[in-house]
Order: structure tokens, then C-alpha cells, then sequence
């Protein structure tokens, strides 16, 4: 479809450009406090690794543009299309790890003065909150809160919009950002099979880089959003809601996000609904870090976060969990590569505890190159 598009337009008006990228997370797992040789029942926020070398995330992508076609000034046309391999957040994390497709979009952006959009078609991150729009590469320890990757499809097929506004005066004004999408439920790529719909709406205030966890310059920035989420699926309906919330002040950053889900069963139906009764789904969590600046680019993020998470409000077991990480990582210790450590302590606040608090080590390799324009 781009080939065509592109084809079709005058190379003496605009060249197309692109940049070709890689991603590429390798954890150590150096302590596990889990040593049975029978694996723990299932909990959220364990991924169950045992004392080794695991492959968390591998991705190539590519993303081609064409700035300011004929007759369209002020707008660039783009497709990306990424495809790899994410390891599961948990052992309750349905994701498969097979190398698929894991974005595969065609859309344009449009600068005219203080208004801004990008527009969007395809296969596509659902972009409801501040984390999940923070790229896995720029995350300080390589994943999302138990929150992002259970409460809301992380990705699906459908269309979004993200129209803005500058308000103020300078280098950084205030940005004002709607930003909403429909989507396919089931969240299949090649298949749509009647299970319902995905719709969402979200209004972000920012000024400054307010999706940065660091800033090499020391920038500072502020931004808040809240979103809402209604999700269709067969045997039931949820309807989430979302706030959050990022403050920076040179090089200290403290962000935060609460998503509380309500589901309840359908009426008249001849399946097993996904739940027997309204059920509310709360998670909430808040990260400080700071940054200590090197040469170039070059320096070091430490952070904490803490989390909680209640997949049945009516219950109390091993659906309650919180959960504790803290460590470091080198931004650009070498050229698109970073490295860190942490440890994470996770509990059940309910049921039965088990111990499972892992030290690790992780390393980032996210290479580009680009080409044309």
C-alpha cells in the first residue's frame, strides 16, 4: 500500500526517508529466593525465572516517511511495521512468545503552527496511559507495572487519533492532547471474531518531554492525563478508568498512574461469562528516580517502584499482590546500549505467601540506522 502511495507522487517534492531499529533485552536472573524445584502456583508480577540467562524482549522494526507530500503541506505520511518477540510478564500473562507481528501501523502527522495530529490505522499499542506510552526501550528496568499489563489489551487492531493544541509561549508551551481510538477486542491480528469492541478516550495536559523517566540536558517537565477504557469481550463488559501523573525537576523524576476496572457479567448469553458477578480490579503505582549525568549522553538512572494490585476487590487471596523494585541502569554505556541491575521483593498481601524475591541484571541493545531524506 505504501509502495503505491508513494509512486503515485512527484520525487521532486519530497523524498522518502526512513530509519531501520532494534531492540533487544537480555535478563540475568543472579538470585532467586524461589529454589523448590516445583514451581510456585501462578502469581501476578512473577515471571518464574530461575537463576540464568533469559530473553526477554527482541524486536526489528522499520519506519518509512514521506514529509510534505504535494498538496498536503504540514503533513508526513508514515508506515511502521515492527515484528519479534516478548517473553510473558508473568506466568498469568496470556501474551505468546512466538515471533509475530508486534506493530503494524500506516498513518500521517500534522504540524500547522500550534495544532498537532497523528493520525493512525492498524495494529497498534492502545495508548491509555502514560506507562504504556513510554517505549519498552527507554522503561528504567525493562518492564510495565502489573497494572499495565493485566487490566487493559496492551495492543490491537484498530484506529486512534491524537489531536493537540500549544498553548503559552517559548521553546516548551503547554500541550494539550485528546487522544482516542476504536478497536477490535479480541485482540487478534488477522481475525475478527465477533467478540466485541474496544473504545477509549484520553486528555493529556504536558509541558516539556512528560513521557521521560530522564533527562540528559536536566529538563524539567510536568504532565497528568486520565483516561477511560470500555472493553467488550464475550460473557462480560469492563469499563476502566485511569489516572496518572509525571513531575521532573532537572534530574529527579517522580511519575504515577491509578486504574481501577469494573466488570461485570452479560445477560442472556449461552457461555461461561468471565466473571459470575461485578467484579472491581484495582492497580496503583509510583516510581522516584533520579538521574546522575556523564559525558554526552551518557549516565545513570536509579529508581524505585512500588506497586499494588487487586484483580477482585470482593476477595482477599493471592489476587492481592505488591510489589517492590529498585536499581540502576547506565543509559548509553556504549552507543545504544544500556545496563543495569535491580531487585525486585514481591508479596502476597492475601492467601498464601511464597518467597520469590530475585536479583537481577539486565542489558538493553536498541540500534537505528537511518536513511534517505
Amino acid at each position: 500500500m505504501l509502495a503505491a502511495l508513494l509512486l503515485s507522487w512527484n520525487a521532486e517534492a519530497s523524498e522518502v526517508r526512513g530509519e531501520a531499529t532494534g531492540l533487544l533485552h537480555t535478563w540475568l536472573t543472579a538470585y532467586d529466593q524461589d529454589d523448590d524445584p516445583v514451581a510456585d502456583p501462578a502469581g501476578y508480577g512473577d515471571p518464574e525465572h530461575d537463576m540464568g540467562l533469559t530473553l526477554q524482549r527482541a524486536r526489528l522494526g522499520l519506519v518509512l516517511e514521506l514529509p510534505d507530500p504535494p498538496k498536503l503541506t504540514g503533513t508526513t505520511v508514515w508506515m511502521t511495521t515492527v515484528v519479534g518477540s516478548d517473553a510473558p510478564a508473568d506466568a498469568l500473562d496470556t501474551a505468546s512468545s512466538d515471533i509475530a507481528l508486534i506493530d503494524a501501523r500506516l498513518g500521517f502527522d500534522q504540524d500547522i503552527g500550534r495544532y498537532h495530529n497523528r493520525t493512525a490505522v492498524g495494529f497498534q499499542r492502545i495508548q491509555y496511559s502514560r506507562e504504556s506510552m513510554i517505549a519498552s526501550a527507554d522503561l528504567v528496568f525493562q518492564d510495565r507495572s502489573i497494572g499495565a499489563t493485566h487490566l487493559v489489551p496492551s495492543r490491537s487492531v484498530g484506529v486512534s487519533a491524537a489531536p493537540s493544541l500549544d498553548w503559552g509561549k517559548g521553546e516548551t508551551p503547554v500541550r494539550t492532547t485528546l487522544r482516542f481510538g476504536a478497536f477490535d477486542a479480541t485482540s487478534e491480528l488477522f481475525d475478527s471474531s465477533g467478540g466485541g469492541g474496544l473504545a477509549f478516550g484520553r486528555l493529556d495536559v504536558g509541558w516539556g518531554e512528560d513521557h521521560a523517566t530522564w533527562s540528559a540536558d536536566g529538563d524539567s517537565a510536568l504532565g497528568a492525563g486520565a483516561s477511560l477504557v470500555g472493553h467488550d469481550v464475550v460473557g462480560a463488559t469492563d469499563l476502566t478508568w485511569h489516572v496518572d501523573l509525571l513531575a521532573r525537576w532537572r534530574w529527579v523524576t517522580a511519575l504515577g498512574g491509578l486504574t481501577r476496572s469494573t466488570v461485570r457479567p452479560a445477560d442472556g448469553l449461552l457461555v461461561n461469562p468471565l466473571v459470575n458477578l461485578e467484579t472491581e480490579r484495582t492497580a496503583t503505582w509510583a516510581q522516584l528516580g533520579g538521574f546522575i549525568p556523564c559525558s554526552g549522553d551518557q549516565g545513570l538512572e536509579i529508581a524505585a517502584r512500588y506497586e499494588l494490585f487487586d484483580d477482585a476487590g470482593h476477595l482477599e487471596d493471592n489476587g492481592d499482590v505488591s510489589r517492590l523494585t529498585a536499581g540502576l541502569t547506565w543509559r548509553n554505556l556504549v552507543p545504544f546500549v544500556d545496563m543495569g541491575a535491580g531487585y525486585v521483593h514481591r508479596e502476597e498481601l492475601h492467601g498464601n505467601a511464597f518467597d520469590n524475591d530475585t536479583l537481577r541484571i539486565w542489558i538493553g541493545a536498541r540500534p537505528k540506522v537511518g536513511f534517505g531524506g
